[in-house]
């Protein structure tokens, strides 16, 4: 009897402290908080993210035709005044049609998808 009790016992103290570990700390009140990560737009697959890089970044590396003028590229966020925005090559709005309706520009090597109405960030792909 004492020995089942002791498993038992072990056993719950080993689920607590696995429960405990995986909680969040609460953070002190002057430290500083951490952004949330803003919600995409367009929501895109790895194998659609894959799609649109090897089609616009063939070999990884492509021309920069914007800029982050200053270093805030964020989704949600504005794509700099003046960027060229671009459409997508016909081969990627067959295959990933999710695009169809945005524009792209490339900036600091990374793929910046832009919906044309509101200059809006729908997603950055690195």
């Amino acid at each position: 009897m004492k020995r089942a009790l002791a498993i038992v016992s072990l056993a719950t103290v080993l689920l607590a402290g696995g429960a405990i570990a995986q909680s969040p700390t609460p953070s002190s009140p002057g430290a500083p908080q951490e952004a949330p990560i803003p919600n995409r737009s367009i929501k895109l697959t790895a194998e659609q993210s894959y799609i649109i890089k090897e089609n616009v970044m063939p070999g990884g590396k492509a021309a920069t035709t914007g800029s982050s003028a200053d270093g805030k590229l964020e989704i949600g966020g504005k794509a700099p005044v003046g960027a060229a925005l671009q459409d997508f090559p016909q081969l990627v709005n067959e295959k990933v049609s999710a695009v169809r309706n945005y524009k792209f520009m490339i900036a600091d090597n990374q793929i910046v998808i832009v919906d044309p109405k509101d200059n809006t960030i729908a997603d950055i792909l690195k």
